[in-house]
């Protein structure tokens, strides 16, 4: 070996006391998607997906298949894409509203873009995000993001999270992370993360990516103290083939056999102080609605129970409502035959109820007899129920000769004020055949218009009929 610093090769570390990735799903499906340079091998049926199964916040099994094959065991799954197909940036983020942000965030890295601005998706990863102040941005392409998702959408799985698979690897405060992750067709694939927020996709030319990583380590105001290098073992040659290409005595390395994927799903740094939570890149327009196609399973049976519940409704309501106008009709029709067995001599009929009390009304007076119902009897009846309350409480007397024949005695406040003394007008009213009810000038319901407030209607009318 070329470096003079020593090199120590360990097996994956002991999980139990290390942080674990808690804003992930405890169960979940991650997915790495392959780099977007493979995307025509999609179209030809040949693209291969690694896979890991999350339960419990431990890794149970992992593999390799096609899409249409990846295992079903959660109902949320999690995108990682490749380190190459993401940029990851820092800029000053503006203090504008969010409807606004969308269309501020690209114009902020349009200098460092090899696209047009337009054609790119912006996405904030910091979590508290400060308007004015300094924050780590994820950048690619649009279009391709849409198609990823899509193309899972169609395959039935819920995308609940969308993250750059280079902050999905250990990380140590004052260390550097440099992660061998195997790719298609045994190459291999070479992602470095610098800080807690930052990270790179490196050439996978072992001499080019040495190269990088000097001027890298080089050029950094404050330097790592140590490089650590995970790589699972069919990796392990391009990693020591990397350590060999810097130059000596540049930088510590530490070798570690473990898939870098796997240490970061199960539990990624000790020093949780420095733990940085990307926030998924599901944002703007690609923001979860609350009812995708992807969530219509979970609901659809709460969605149908609902129709189904208001269907009966609905049904309910219907046939009450035919059951009440049936009872309507008949009422109508027992009227009518009633009216025409007292009065044979009734033709049209309108209104039975009015005619009989019209035809009743009219037998009377034939007879003599006066009607209960008209002024003069409503009169004679208040002269009798108010007999005792002085002449001077009385405001004005009314009377209404429509179908509810009554009479609206207006009186001063302190007439008849207690309680007491109503219950006993009412009484005394009852005996004679009336009813009698108090209303206050201005009161709920009260048709009295408030031009004398405190003033006291009484409204008497024959007992059993309405006002």
């Amino acid at each position: 070996m070329n470096t003079s610093e020593q090199i120590v090769t360990k097996q994956a570390p002991n999980l139990s006391s290390i942080s674990r990735a808690s804003f992930l799903p405890a169960n979940a499906l991650i997915v790495r998607v392959p780099p977007r340079r493979t995307e025509n091998l999609q179209a030809e049926g040949g693209m291969q997906y690694r896979y890991f199964v999350r339960e419990a916040g431990r890794v149970t099994s992992q593999g390799i298949c096609p899409l249409q094959e990846l295992p079903r065991v959660a109902n949320e799954i999690v995108l990682l894409l490749a380190a190459e197909d993401v940029l990851l940036t820092q800029a000053v983020v503006p203090p504008v509203a969010a409807s606004r942000l969308r269309e501020a965030l690209p114009n902020l890295i349009e200098d460092r873009a090899l696209n047009e601005s337009s054609r790119l998706h912006v996405a904030q990863l910091s979590n508290a995000v400060v308007p004015g102040s300094q924050q780590t941005l994820a950048v690619l392409d649009r279009a391709w993001l849409g198609r990823v998702i899509e193309r899972f959408q169609l395959a039935g799985h819920r995308v609940r999270y969308v993250l750059p698979e280079s902050l999905c690897i250990p990380f140590t405060a004052d260390e550097w992370t440099l992660a061998c992750l195997p790719e298609m067709e045994g190459t291999t694939s070479l992602c470095l993360r610098n800080g807690a927020d930052r990270a790179m996709a490196l050439l996978s030319d072992v001499e080019s990516a040495s190269l990088l990583l000097q001027a890298l380590i080089e050029r950094t105001q404050s330097a790592p103290s140590v490089l650590k290098i995970y790589a699972a073992s069919e990796q392990m040659s391009e990693a020591i083939k990397l350590v060999n290409a810097l130059p000596q005595g540049l930088i510590a390395t530490q070798m570690i056999t473990a898939d870098p994927i796997q240490q970061w799903l199960e539990g990624v740094h000790s020093q949780t102080s420095f733990a940085f939570h990307p926030q998924t890149l599901l944002q703007h327009e690609f923001a979860r609605s609350l009812f995708d196609a992807s969530q219509w399973r979970t609901w659809r049976r709460v969605v149908i129970l609902i129709a189904a519940l208001f269907m009966v409704q609905i049904i309910g309501m219907q046939i009450q409502w035919a059951q009440l106008r049936k009872e309507r009709s008949e009422l109508r029709e027992q009227s009518s035959s009633l009216l025409k067995t007292a009065f044979p001599t009734t033709t049209t009929i309108l209104d039975a109820p009015l005619q009989m009390e019209r035809s009743l009304a009219g037998l009377r007076a034939n007879a003599g007899q006066s009607d209960p119902g008209d002024f003069s009897a409503l009169l004679s009846a208040a002269g009798q129920i108010f007999i005792g309350v002085p002449a001077n409480s009385f405001r004005g007397i009314e009377y209404g000769a429509d179908q509810a024949r009554s009479l609206r005695i207006r009186l001063t406040p302190t007439a008849a004020a207690g309680s007491d003394q109503q219950a006993n007008l009412v009484q005394r009213a009852t005996a004679s055949g009336y009813d009698l009810r108090f209303e206050s000038a201005g009161s709920p319901g009260s048709p009295v218009p408030v031009t004398n407030p405190g003033e006291i209607t009484a409204w008497l009318h024959p007992k059993g009929a309405s006002r």
